[in-house]
């Protein structure tokens, strides 16, 4: 008589695979494509979920019925050309970027002074 023997069968082995965390920095790759806007004037805005910078021109030449505007409301309007809408947590690297171009800036060019009251701030 012939006895049958049952084989267990073995688990499969399986590799483990590391997962390997990789930290890199995001740069713009300068293309030539993007479009390009003059800006004169800016108004910054908030709300609980963004931050907006609403950039326009001031224009070198005033029309008739800016003039009116200015005499009577004491305000000229100015159309944007560009709206930057981005999360509160960019505020603080957007900041920081401006502070070290700045500071760039003037070490190759000199001071930078306004001749200006700085532009809009608006609470959104």
């Amino acid at each position: 008589m012939v006895k049958k023997t049952q084989k267990k069968s073995q688990p499969k082995k399986t590799k483990k695979v590391k997962k390997k965390e990789v930290t890199a920095k995001a740069v713009m790759a300068a293309l030539g494509d993007a479009p390009s806007y003059y800006a004169n004037f800016f108004e910054i805005a908030h709300s609980p979920y963004d931050f907006g910078i609403s950039l326009g021109q001031i224009p070198a030449k005033v029309t008739q019925s800016q003039i009116k505007r200015a005499e009577e409301k004491g305000e000229v309007p100015i159309e944007p050309i560009l709206e930057i809408v981005f999360p509160p947590s960019l505020i603080e690297s957007l900041i920081e970027a401006l502070q070290k171009q700045k500071g760039d800036y003037e070490k190759k060019y000199g001071e930078i002074t306004s001749t200006q009251t700085p532009q809009g701030n608006k609470d959104g």
